[in-house]
């Protein structure tokens, strides 16, 4: 909360943002503690102090005893991953595997998965392979309440989705080009330019080219006033 609202360090209590949790050390607030910690590091890009708050929490190993656990856990990965360190986010992505996916607790995982750009759905494949139509079952679920609260945001995120192939010929199609002449521009097969454009509208979740004009102008509009 404290992350999505972007509360300055003012408005938030001292030993939070400074994760002093010597008053915390026998409380069962300290998970959710450092969590709140964890978030505001991870929100001005400073990972290794993030890495070094969880590693002095759980000095003795990485172990998920509650779901409070689940939560700094995932924020580690985020860390680790981000820092380059593959290894490690996923042998921590694997510890909350092990704990959510018996009961199928997927919220998490797909909040998770579209941080670390998919490498938490990779890690389930090569970690447990059969839940894996369950985790995309419940993603795409998320995804359709998520686009009808954010549809702007949901449609920004889904344009990040496209490979740069995708992309391009998106960007073609939006300025009036017919599938032949993209075909042409971008020496590839018809066929080819209309299986990108299949791909392309189910991504974005649209029917016609004309929306296809109206999201990739918005997001030009979008790139010019940054």
């Amino acid at each position: 909360m404290i992350t999505e609202l972007g509360a300055e360090n003012k408005d938030v209590p001292k030993w939070l943002v400074e994760g002093d949790f010597r008053c915390l050390k026998h409380s069962p607030f300290l998970t959710q503690a450092l969590s709140a910690h964890m978030a505001i590091l991870r929100q001005k890009g400073d990972f290794a102090r993030m890495l070094a708050a969880l590693e002095g929490v759980y000095f003795d190993g990485f172990c998920i005893h509650t779901f409070g656990d689940v939560f700094p856990v995932l924020l580690g990965a985020v860390g680790y991953w981000e820092t380059g360190k593959t290894k490690a986010a996923r042998e921590l992505i694997s510890c909350a595997l092990d704990f959510l996916l018996p009961d199928e607790i997927f919220n998490q995982l797909v909040v998770y998965d579209s941080i670390l750009k998919g490498f938490v759905r990779e890690c389930i494949a090569w970690h447990a392979p059969e839940s894996l139509c369950n985790f995309d079952r419940e993603k795409n679920r998320m995804a359709v309440v998520f686009a009808a609260v954010y549809p702007d945001c949901a449609e920004g995120e889904a344009m990040e989705q496209l490979t740069e192939r995708e992309y391009d010929i998106a960007m073609l199609a939006a300025r009036g080009m017919s599938n032949e002449q993209i075909a042409v521009q971008l020496f590839l097969t018809v066929n080819t330019v209309h299986a990108h454009l299949r791909a392309v509208f189910k991504k974005i979740k649209i029917e016609r080219r004309s929306q296809l004009f109206t999201i990739m102008q918005q997001r030009d509009s979008d790139i010019g006033s940054q």
